[in-house]
């Protein structure tokens, strides 16, 4: 049996809450019977409140994709990738649900930085696939990160697919310089030099100028216009020949970072055209060792 005061303090909460007009004292006017039957009927009430109240409770509990997108962010920012990113695609779903267009755009620009970190890392351990798979889902939730681009055209390079990897590295290049990132389209344009490179001296010329072409179409580069112009001369086109090689000379000198090798290129290119005069005058320029006694031996050849 409950005592009497609590009895009287439910009764005059309930009342209160059902506007009912009965003074709480008078239950004590009641028969046992109706007394034991009002005091049930206040119990099952004080029930009913307190599960009302919990399920309001939960309700504010209730994940939404805002709340989800939060708590996913936290983890992005604690640099758990791992544990983020599942999160973060929940929120992308719910958000989705919801039509909540904000939480939306959000989400799916986190999500593709979180892939694009997960990538990297698959990509230092050398699993190259799973760098590529997630690069590839990090694109899908941004197509505008560069990063995940860029990303895409390393895992390709990585597996020797050259031709691919050319155009996602020339794509991340023109992003990038679009972006004012200098330092990143030099990187890029480093790489795409030494994919042009390493196809020449494979004697791959024609990837060599696929590879070298797109990449010009980024900015000028003095080691990438040399490569060209000697796979030019081997496929028998003269006047490109001169032409890029004119370009890596006149790129190195205003660089400041000349190279003798140009000097040849242009010098070789001139003896194929029979214009020995002008070819003599670029091996003469040649100083540095390492060319030096090829360039001598070739005027001698020249001077007949």
């Amino acid at each position: 049996m409950l005592s009497a005061p609590f009895l009287v303090f439910c009764a005059s909460f309930f009342m209160k809450s059902l506007k009912l007009k009965i003074d709480p004292m008078k239950l004590f006017t009641l028969n046992v019977s109706t007394t034991k039957v009002f005091t049930s009927l206040i119990v099952a009430l004080f029930l009913s409140f307190t599960v009302v109240h919990a399920q309001e409770a939960e309700g504010e509990k209730k994940i939404t994709a805002t709340s989800v997108y939060n708590e996913a962010l936290a983890l992005l920012k604690a640099k758990d990738f791992e544990a983020g990113l599942p999160l973060m695609k929940q929120a992308i779903e719910l958000a989705t649900t919801e039509e909540n267009e904000k939480v939306l755009k959000l989400a799916k620009k986190n999500a593709s930085k979180a892939s694009y970190s997960l990538g990297k890392a698959k990509y230092k351990a050398k699993a190259y696939d799973e760098a590529m798979a997630l690069y590839k889902e990090g694109l899908g939730y941004d197509s505008l990160n560069v990063s995940n681009i860029a990303g895409m055209g390393a895992v390709l390079k990585k597996q020797g697919k050259a031709l691919e990897a050319t155009d996602y590295l020339v794509q991340s290049a023109m992003m990038y310089k679009e972006k004012g990132k200098t330092q990143r389209v030099d990187n890029t344009m480093k790489s795409l030099n030494s994919m042009t490179g390493k196809a020449y001296t494979t004697d791959k010329f024609d990837e060599a100028i696929m590879i070298g072409e797109k990449a010009l179409a980024v900015g000028e580069h003095a080691s990438i216009s040399y490569y060209l112009s000697r796979c030019y001369l081997e496929k028998g086109d003269k006047e490109k020949a001169l032409e890029l090689a004119s370009k890596a000379v006149e790129i190195g000198t205003k660089e400041e970072k000349i190279e003798d090798k140009y000097y040849i290129a242009q010098a070789k290119a001139y003896a194929a055209l029979g214009k020995k005069a002008e070819a003599i005058a670029a091996y003469e320029k040649v100083t540095g060792e390492k060319y030096l006694e090829q360039a001598q031996y070739q005027i001698g050849q020249l001077k007949g």
